[in-house]
């Protein structure tokens, strides 16, 4: 779930924000999944073999995290071909600056969502009182 309640007091609990919390709340990541994104990043594309050596993790676990890292924006499959008509897929990660986008995008829609949830609740107190 992006930005969870939880997730929200746990990052305004923090006296000092980092950008990994940032990105963890806003984008719904696990830890390993963040993990994942900052090594895709620094030691470029990697086959999912290679993430499983990198992560210390079983291959399904690295392909769930890799899957994800896809679905929520942060990286990028592609085919890689090999000998004799095979292929393999590698993970990228997105740039830093594709990323902050992407945030900044989600932040935006989550404070307008707010904003119209503040806006009508004095309403929809008197709503959930009523259906008591």
């Amino acid at each position: 779930q992006v930005m969870s309640i939880e997730g929200l007091k746990t990052l305004f609990a923090l006296l000092e924000l980092r950008p990994g919390d940032v990105v963890k709340c806003i984008m719904g990541l696990e830890s390993s999944e963040l993990e994942a994104y900052y090594i895709l990043l620094r030691d470029g594309p990697a086959t999912v073999k290679i993430m499983t050596e990198k992560l210390k993790k079983s291959r399904p676990a690295v392909q769930k995290i890799l899957h994800n890292l896809v679905i929520k924006g942060l990286a990028v499959r592609s085919e890689r071909f090999i000998g004799k008509g095979g292929y393999m897929y590698e993970y990228k990660a997105v740039p830093p600056d594709v990323l902050r986008n992407i945030l900044k995008q989600k932040l935006a829609q989550w404070y307008e969502a707010v904003q119209k949830l503040l806006d009508s609740m004095p309403e929809d107190i008197i709503k959930e009182i009523a259906k008591k």
